[in-house]
């Protein structure tokens, strides 16, 4: 068993153990705080139902035996510090995150209320925690681990186009983790023997001199960063990526059920329903930073074959074998 496999068995083990004593409290009505980037809709997404199902399944039940705070960003990074200082001062029980900003920001504004954190990027790379065997501090929950993945999409890529060379990388410099991810990415590029064009789209005017750059570079393939910023562009870049014949992957598989050609990532709705079994742990009152964090073990290749032909792409049939779920 190497390092990483040894790290995920643990957090497994560690989560999923009962805990002896400290019942819930007849009664009690739990406070959550809920912090994230995006906007916070009804009905919720597929990942935020899997964590409120799990939370059920434990017995936290909204509006009877939890209370949850909700908080949002609404797509600016820069509002999460002043919303996680208001969720410290309602003095809630435990405070969950959905994106590395938010984790940034509820770790500044306390140290000492209960951080779940629900499938972040890369919390190591984002400064949140040191150590995801044992964090040590009032932080814990589940990692996207993204950062890990630059490489293996990258490799994916070049299987699907033997000999392309020129890849266009569009990322968010907004987003915590986003300037390791685009160093990874760099690395990756040298070992595969590719160039990165590098694309910056912060907001609707970047996205648009993105897409006219990509108009006059005729890259030979795209690499879309995705995050709740650029998630909310994916029809249109996906929709630009086909009018200029340009195959494009991402790491979430709404990209591809937007028009993407392929994603490869960890299950993130399965990360936010693990993550219900931390905010059990922390309310029945684990210690954060004795609880592991905990990494993906499911990953997810989805293909878009309806885009592959609109792109005149036939998908070599080995890496078509692999893929876990193909659009037609």
């Amino acid at each position: 068993m190497d390092r990483r496999e040894f790290i995920v068995a643990l957090a497994g083990a560690s989560v999923a153990a009962p805990l002896i004593g400290n019942a819930q409290q007849p009664g009690k009505v739990w406070r959550l705080g809920y912090l994230g980037l995006t906007s916070i809709t009804e009905p919720p997404s597929p990942e935020r139902a899997a964590f409120l199902a799990s939370l059920a399944e434990r017995g936290y039940a909204p509006g009877e035996t939890l209370s949850i705070d909700y908080r949002s960003g609404d797509g600016d990074p820069t509002r999460l510090p002043l919303l996680a200082d208001e969720l410290v001062r309602e003095r809630v029980d435990a405070i969950v995150v959905t994106t590395s900003n938010a984790a940034q920001a509820v770790a500044k504004a306390t140290k000492t209320i209960p951080i779940v954190m629900l499938g972040i990027g890369d919390p190591i790379a984002a400064g949140v925690v040191s150590n995801l065997a044992r964090p040590g501090s009032n932080v814990t929950g589940t990692s996207w681990q993204s950062i890990d993945l630059v490489g293996k999409r990258l490799g994916l890529l070049k299987e699907l186009l033997p000999r392309a060379s020129h890849i266009a990388y569009l990322w968010n410099p907004d987003v915590a983790i986003a300037r390791p991810g685009y160093v990874a990415a760099q690395h990756a590029a040298r070992q595969l023997g590719l160039s990165l064009d590098d694309l910056r789209v912060a907001n609707a005017g970047d996205l648009e001199r993105a897409i006219q750059s990509l108009e006059r570079r005729r890259p030979d393939a795209l690499y879309v960063i995705y995050d709740s910023k650029i998630s909310t562009y994916r029809k249109i870049i996906a929709d630009a990526a086909i009018s200029l014949k340009l195959p494009a992957i991402s790491g979430h598989r709404s990209f591809v059920e937007a028009g993407g050609l392929l994603s490869y990532a960890a299950d993130l709705t399965e990360l936010f329903r693990r993550g219900a079994n931390y905010v059990d742990r922390v309310l029945r009152g684990a210690r954060p930073g004795d609880l592991p964090i905990e990494q993906p073990t499911k990953f997810e290749l989805i293909m878009n074959l309806k885009t592959a032909k609109a792109l005149g792409l036939t998908i070599p049939q080995p890496l078509l074998l692999r893929a876990d779920e193909v659009i037609q």
